[in-house]
Formats: structure tokens, sequence, C-alpha cells
């Protein structure tokens, strides 16, 4: 139980600085409801395409999350390579293996998610999952 609590706290340790990160890339929720009229109605409601954007923004959001763990789970994997023995190093390599794809699997799915929504009208889905960071 003891190791368990270790694990998480530094996966957590981790992890946290990357919100921040992945957050200021323009925030999860898209931007409606902001502006009324003297009546006091939304000029700007949120509709099928602002709830379209949230889960493209979710998922994007996943996916980035997804690449820091891939790294972390990557790198301990390598360290466990390299100072481990044979038993140490079956067990690097079964790590490379699921962490490779499970990233594929990751990739997949968004893949699938984008290619349904293009196929349904929606232009605001492409591969820019990377932000600012691919340019």
């Amino acid at each position: 139980m003891k190791q368990i609590i270790i694990i998480i706290s530094i996966v957590s340790l981790l992890i946290i600085p990357a919100f921040p990160f992945v957050l200021a890339q323009g925030g999860v929720v898209p931007s409606c409801n902001t502006k009324t009229d003297a009546t006091g109605k939304f000029t700007d409601p949120c509709g099928f395409t602002q709830l379209v954007q949230l889960a493209n923004n979710i998922i994007k959001f996943l996916i980035k999350i997804g690449a820091v763990l891939a790294a972390i789970s990557i790198s301990y994997a390598g360290w466990l390579y390299i100072t481990g023995g044979s038993d140490k190093k079956n067990e690097a390599r079964a790590i490379f293996v699921k962490v490779f794809w499970g990233f594929v699997m990751m990739l997949a799915a968004w893949l699938i998610v984008s290619l349904v929504l293009k196929s349904l009208g929606y232009q605001g889905v492409g591969i820019d999952f990377l932000g600012n960071i691919a340019k």
C-alpha cells in the first residue's frame, strides 16, 4: 500500500506542472452565453457547435495528458532497461510495448472521433491537438 501511495505521489508531482501548460492553450470550455441584450436574453447562446467544441477540447486535453504520461512511462522503462538485470529488462520491454499500443489506441480513438465529426459536417476538428507546439 505504501508503494502505491509513493507512486501516485510521484506521478502527481510530474503531471501537475503540465496542467497550466495544457490549459493555457485556450482553455477547455468554449465561449458562449457571455453577452445579453436589454431584455436579459443571451445573444450568443450555447448550441450543438459549442457542445462538439467542448468534446473536441476535452479530447485534445486528454491526448496532451496521455502524451505526458507516455513520456514518463517510457523514461521509467528506459531506466529499468539500463539499470536492471534480465528480469527488469523483460519488465521494461513489456512497459515499452504497453505504452506504444496505448498511445496508438489513444490516437486511433481521436482519429475515429475526428472522422465522425467531419463526416457530420463539423469543421472545427483537425490535426491541431498539439496547438502551438507544432509550429
